[in-house]
């Protein structure tokens, strides 16, 4: 996550779609013109079927007007079972 801005922010982060992903954090700080990376871990459960799921990133930041601005990215996440090979990994 970038902020593009002149001035630091903090953003509320948080996701929108599946129940099986989140996000590391709910709020982070990025210096003005600065990037910060944001992990999104699943975990879907045996119930979930494979395939392709939209979710969809979410920040907020309230700037010096009082002002709520939002950003949205949304990506895609893969559920699909896994491989003899990742079977045989020891974790």
């Amino acid at each position: 996550m970038t902020n593009r801005g002149i001035k630091d922010g903090t953003y509320n982060v948080g996701l929108i779609g599946v129940e099986f992903a989140s996000l590391n954090t709910q709020q982070v700080e990025i210096p003005a013109g600065q990037t910060m990376e944001l992990t999104l871990t699943t975990a879907p459960s045996a119930e979930i079927a494979e395939g392709r799921y939209p979710v969809t990133v979410a920040a907020a930041l309230v700037n010096t007007y009082g002002q709520v601005i939002t950003y949205e990215r949304q990506v895609t996440v893969t559920v699909s079972e896994q491989s003899a090979f990742m079977k045989m990994l020891p974790y």
